[in-house]
């Protein structure tokens, strides 16, 4: 599908991506009990090839977002077939967060790689892991939960975005230390044409956009959605605008004023909220409980 229901992107257009660890090649064994604790990038697909040639790909993106070393992250590369870490094995126990990524792909089209990472979803919400599903990721944990994903009728939504905070997201450990101070209010870059229309029954709404009801929801104690790119960066965001321009124009909108609204301010607040998500992941969990109420149906 040539339109773009959930993408991403990432930072200085012009420099390399860093490298990711892969975990095929971290010298450790996947069975070894002294796997160090991780952050799973579960890729869901890759942003289109002209904004891939330019600025690399999602999983170097969150890398250089989250600011950890990059053998502390581990990619999935699930829309190519790749499985993420059993249950039952140790990089499962070993992972300290998760994070779902965006795709080109449709949930409403049900891809057969979605469907095994919904279901492995559930697993992971049974549990204390912290998650993080970005656009797709974002639509499928609220899928997972026992919410309803659909086109938006609101049409398509591209390039900064005003981010409208709930009274519950001052209080939330994931959005709390961005708000604290910010008089101007948060935004965020997003690109997508899906979105969640019913949360599930157990999640907490935590910010809306003009064109998204459900921009960002909490389930349980740590597991987040949000369908905005916290990973991408201006030039990112630019470049997604550029490949989509003909598609934008013919729905109505403007490609050029969509581009020169795009600011830095955006990036900075998805650096930190993906700051904020990595501390959470390497944080004790002494305190952090189960999040088995997130799998509660409505």
């Amino acid at each position: 599908m040539t339109t773009t229901g959930n993408d991403s992107q990432p930072s200085s257009s012009t420099s390399q991506p860093m490298p990711v660890q892969d975990k095929k090649k971290t010298g450790q064994s996947t069975g070894s009990a002294h796997l160090k604790p991780f952050i799973a990038i579960i890729q869901t697909g890759q942003p289109p090839e002209p904004v891939r040639r330019r600025h690399g790909d999602f999983p170097q993106w969150f890398a250089r977002h989250l600011g950890v070393p990059t053998d502390r992250i581990r990619v999935y590369r699930a829309f190519a077939g790749e499985k993420p870490p059993p249950p039952a094995g140790a990089e499962f126990q070993a992972m300290a967060g998760v994070i779902v990524t965006g795709s080109p792909d449709m949930i409403t089209d049900h891809p057969e790689w979605s469907a095994a990472v919904e279901k492995w979803l559930r697993t992971v919400l049974a549990g204390n892991t912290p998650v993080l599903g970005v656009c797709y990721g974002h639509q499928l944990l609220a899928q997972a939960a026992g919410g309803r994903v659909d086109w938006n009728p609101r049409g398509r939504q591209i390039g900064q975005v005003a981010f409208k905070h709930t009274d519950a997201a001052c209080h939330d450990p994931l959005f709390s230390p961005l708000l604290a101070g910010q008089s101007d209010g948060l935004s965020f870059y997003a690109t997508h044409l899906q979105a969640v229309q019913e949360l599930p029954g157990s999640g907490q709404k935590l910010g809306e956009s003009a064109l998204d009801a459900n921009h960002a929801f909490r389930l349980g104690h740590c597991a987040w959605g949000v369908q905005f790119h916290p990973e991408f960066t201006a030039e990112i965001t630019q470049s997604f605008i550029e490949c989509r321009a003909d598609d934008i124009a013919a729905e109505g909108l403007c490609p050029v004023s969509l581009k020169a609204a795009v600011t830095a301010h955006a990036e900075a607040h998805g650096e930190r909220l993906l700051r904020q998500f990595a501390k959470l992941c390497f944080a004790p969990r002494s305190t952090a409980g189960s999040d088995e109420t997130a799998l509660k149906q409505p």
